[in-house]
């Protein structure tokens, strides 16, 4: 069975199975209509920023991150990817999230 497997997947002049699986792009980021993004922000792909955000310039955020009501990132602020930032979370100028943190609310 897994001969046939093989000999149906595309191979290269070695005989080795070529990957042919194409790249998934990755999901932009949605931003509310209320937030206010600088466009000097950086934002990575997948975030998700709700209702009157603030995040200033150089603030750069990572991918897949999610950033709730009425928080506020100042500028030059550092956040990694998959972090959850809670309703009315301030965060403040040369601050470093590392991945995977989670901020509670009113933080």
């Amino acid at each position: 069975m897994r001969e046939i497997e093989v000999s149906l997947l595309k191979k290269n002049q070695g005989g080795k199975p070529l990957n042919t699986a194409q790249p998934q792009e990755k999901p932009p980021a949605r931003i509310h209509p209320t937030a206010e993004v600088s466009p000097a922000a950086t934002i990575g792909a997948g975030c998700r920023i709700w209702h009157y955000v603030q995040i200033r310039e150089g603030a750069v955020l990572g991918e897949n991150c999610i950033v709730g009501k009425d928080v506020y990132i100042d500028f030059d602020v550092r956040v990694g990817n998959n972090v959850k930032i809670q309703n009315g979370a301030y965060l403040y100028h040369g601050l470093t999230v590392e991945d995977g943190v989670f901020i509670g609310p009113r933080a």
